[in-house]
Formats: C-alpha cells, structure tokens, sequence
C-alpha cells in the first residue's frame, strides 16, 4: 500500500430498511452494490441504484466537531457506512482511493454527499451545518468484508 494517510475503521454503521441514525455492525461484506444489510432509498429511488454512491465515509472528526456544537450527532447517525478514525475530511478529496482490512477492500472516492432533509431530525438548522462535511461518497473498485477496528489507507 502506498499510503499518504492512515487511519481505522471506527464503527460500521447500516440500516436494512433505510432511515437515520444506521446501526453499528463488527462486520460486513462489501459488493459493488454496497454495504450487505444496509438500505439507501435515495440511492435506491432517486439515483436508481448508482454505483458511485454504494458507499459513503465520514471521519469521527466531524461527528465530534457537530457534537462539540451542540447537535445529537454520534456515529451512524448521518447516515455514513464507515466511521473513519485518524483520517480527516480534507484526506477524503474526490478521485482518492481508500483501501480497507485484510482483504484489501477498495473504494474510490466519487463525490460529496449532500445534507438532505433527513438530516432535520437534529435540528431545523442541521442540514445547512452539515454542508460540505456531511460525509463521501465513493464506488467499490475491489469486493470484501470490512470488521471494526481494520486499518484504512486512503492513497
């Protein structure tokens, strides 16, 4: 692994029937269609099942920076798949790849995810809050199971 930044998974969060927070999982498998187990339905609906958007990261940094201002946020709760420790938002940038676990799961980072409406239930303010640091969304380049606790490189 070339690696320009290091860090862990810090929580796997899904939702099997969609809807926020997601819940905390030790493991997953990884497919080209995301998470197994887990539910986007704006994916699903709106985007008709787009693969660049099968995943999507946010570091613990961010979680713990709404906190810090005052918002319920914890991990799963804006919806991200992987909570990311030791790395920051800005290591995220479009085009990166992220490579996870013993198995070497790899994801490309595709686009920002927009806040969406869902993201009223913390507060009438939230979403505007969350813009531009609501998480990532990236494609799955290479298939496997994630666990808690695996090493992530984003390269």
């Amino acid at each position: 692994m070339t690696t320009q930044s290091k860090g862990i998974i810090h929580q796997i969060n899904v939702s099997p029937k969609g809807g926020l927070p997601k819940a905390e999982v030790d493991r997953v498998m990884v497919t080209k269609k995301g998470l197994v187990g887990d539910y986007n339905a704006y994916r699903m609906t709106k985007l008709a099942g787009d693969l660049t958007s099968a995943v999507m990261l946010l570091p613990l940094d961010a979680i713990r920076e709404f906190a810090a201002r005052g918002y319920s946020i914890r991990p799963g709760s804006m919806g991200e798949n992987f909570t990311l420790e030791g790395i920051s938002y800005d290591q995220l940038s479009i085009g990166k790849r992220v490579e996870i676990g013993t198995d070497r799961v790899v994801l490309k980072i595709e686009r920002v995810c927009n806040p969406c409406d869902e993201l009223l239930v913390y507060g009438k303010s939230f979403p505007k809050v969350a813009q531009g640091k609501r998480g990532m969304y990236a494609s799955v380049t290479k298939e496997g199971e994630v666990r808690k606790g695996d090493p992530v490189a984003v390269v």
